[in-house]
């Protein structure tokens, strides 16, 4: 081969560690693909690349026939965890319950399958997180455990009347449990109205599904599935879901990890496109967002007002206040969850922060949108005219 030639793959060519290719006057050299080398990644049937060479005497296959597409996930790379503690979130979910966890992802627990998910270092070139999914130690539910994120129609109309493909990257820990490692991956669409899929959508369908057998304790791991049809025109649910089944009791490391997660309208895996954080931060946060600093987990009793919603008391006294907060960016939808966090005490109140602190008392939301929200509380005894009020919050428009 020579610098710039073309060269071609049969189909069925599957890469399976870094590629060589014999070049004229350079020898034996590597092949990458976006800079990172080849590792799993399957090369589409019949297409041609091209071969670039550079000066550090490496080459990439920089194009074929089949288009780079967007991912259709929102924080498909694990990226954002607003709901944990930066770049450290470990969030707790209890047996029994479905929870959201990093940003857009939830998970779905089963009786004594108390679990964790937590962000870990990426698993590929150029990603700071990927996503742990772990059954807690000791629990004993052997029942399937469910993870996902559920789409808004919208972020369906870009896959509609087309074949999709969905791909990522996945690695296990050494006491991953299910029944020949199995990890089932699936794209499901339906006719209702938007929301998780729990027991199933309106007029179901499966667009494509694949299981991927992971041994305990595996590296990096990538793998793809191509749907055979096209997605419903009519689609208006939709979600990307993994489902695994653990066995027996818990050991310390019955976990996957996953990152680079894709779901693209496209007849084969292109690369992962990696948004700026901020860019993502942004489209996170039509779903759900925090008064708190990025790094801080919204608890009650954080010991700072900083970042808080503020008002200022019209009224003296236990007098009833109220002030809006508009939100960093529209909510999807008008009518979201609101949740308070006195900033200083362990209670949901907001606080007369001129006062000393006090805790003033009955806070809620009175009046709600996608911008904005009026927040309603009483003031304390001790509140004056003028006085600054404040309280931390979480406002929530996920499905």
């Amino acid at each position: 081969y020579v610098r710039g030639e073309v060269i071609s793959f049969v189909a069925g060519f599957t890469n399976t560690g870094p590629m060589t290719l014999n070049v004229s006057a350079l020898g034996t050299i590597a092949v990458q693909l976006g800079g990172a080398a080849l590792r799993g990644m399957e090369i589409c049937a019949g297409l041609t690349y091209t071969v670039m060479l550079d000066t550090t005497s490496t080459c990439q296959i920089i194009g074929g026939l089949l288009p780079f597409t967007p991912n259709t996930l929102i924080n498909g790379g694990f990226e954002v965890w607003q709901r944990g503690a930066g770049g450290s979130a470990s969030i707790a979910v209890a047996a029994s319950t479905t929870a959201y966890t990093a940003d857009r992802w939830y998970i779905t627990t089963a009786a004594n399958q108390a679990s964790v998910v937590s962000q870990q270092t990426g698993l590929t070139n150029g990603s700071r997180y990927c996503g742990r999914f772990q059954r807690n130690s000791g629990q004993t539910g052997t029942g399937a455990i469910v993870a996902g994120q559920p789409y808004t129609t919208d972020m369906l109309v870009p896959l509609r009347g087309s074949k999709i493909t969905i791909s990522g990257w996945l690695a296990s820990g050494a006491n991953w449990s299910p029944t020949s490692g199995n990890l089932t991956i699936s794209f499901y669409t339906g006719t209702g109205t938007e929301g998780k899929r729990g027991g199933g959508f309106t007029s179901e369908t499966t667009v494509v599904t694949t299981t991927v057998a992971l041994t305990a304790g595996s590296s990096a791991t990538f793998f793809s599935a191509t749907s055979s049809a096209v997605l419903p025109t009519t689609a208006t649910q939709g979600e990307l879901q993994l489902t695994w089944t653990p066995v027996g009791t818990a050991s310390t490391n019955d976990h996957f990890s996953i990152d680079d997660a894709k779901v693209e309208p496209n007849l084969g895996p292109s690369p992962f496109d990696r948004p700026l954080f901020v860019l993502e931060h942004v489209e996170c946060m039509r779903f759900y967002q925090k008064s708190f600093k990025y790094a801080t987990a919204p608890v009650q009793n954080v010991g700072s007002a900083t970042d808080c919603a503020y008002g200022v008391a019209g009224k003296a006294g236990a007098a009833s206040e109220s002030f809006y907060m508009t939100l960093h960016v529209p909510l999807r939808d008008n009518s979201p969850t609101i949740t308070y966090f006195n900033p200083v005490a362990a209670n949901a109140q907001a606080i007369d922060i001129t006062a000393g602190n006090l805790a003033c008392s009955a806070t809620a939301t009175s009046i709600t949108g996608s911008a904005r929200f009026l927040i309603g509380t009483t003031g304390n005894a001790s509140t004056a005219v003028g006085n600054a009020l404040a309280v931390h919050f979480t406002a929530e428009m996920e499905l």
